[in-house]
This record gives structure tokens, C-alpha cells and sequence, in this order.
């Protein structure tokens, strides 16, 4: 899948209650998300099985050794869970 360049995009990580929404960013430069994780994973093979993919090395990987993406400020706003209208706002998280 290629991101374009200029494409505002989320990187996020985990499931269910673990979920969460790493960075916000924007595309420096077309790439191919899966022929970017056969590189990472090239120069480090032992991430390759479950339980071992270091998720924020790699985002690190694509952020600041490649130059892929640049990240942006930005707010999450939680509406609520389980019907109820239970609405928040987290901090500012800067890129």
C-alpha cells in the first residue's frame, strides 16, 4: 500500500483496551508501507516473530533514520464507550 506524499496519516499500535494512537503525521515522500516493514525487518530479522516487532524502534526507523514522515501536533477527542457520552480531550501531543 503506498502512502502518497502529503498524506496526513495515523500510526497507532495494540488492541482492544491496549489500542492507542502513537503519532499523527504527514508524508515527506511516496513509500510502500509493506516494502518499508520487509526492509526494517531485513536489517533486524529477530523482530520477525510474534511478540517480537519493537513497534516504536521501527516508528523511530520511519520517522528519523528514513525521513519518511514528519510528525504533527494534534488533540485526540474521545467521545465515549459503552453508549454513554463520557467526552474528553487529551493533551496536546506535539510532533
Amino acid at each position: 500500500m503506498i502512502i502518497k506524499e502529503g498524506t496526513i496519516f495515523a500510526i497507532t499500535c495494540g488492541k482492544y483496551s491496549e489500542f492507542e494512537v502513537v503519532t499523527i503525521c504527514r508524508a515527506s515522500t511516496d513509500f510502500d508501507i509493506f516494502e518499508l516493514r520487509e526492509e526494517y525487518l531485513s536489517i533486524h530479522p529477530e523482530q520477525r516473530e510474534d511478540y517480537l516487532f519493537k513497534e516504536y524502534e521501527f516508528i523511530n526507523w520511519v520517522l528519523v533514520v528514513r525521513c519518511l514522515a514528519e510528525e504533527l501536533d494534534y488533540w485526540t477527542w474521545h467521545i465515549g464507550k459503552y453508549d454513554s457520552p463520557n467526552f474528553r480531550l487529551s493533551e496536546n501531543r506535539s510532533g
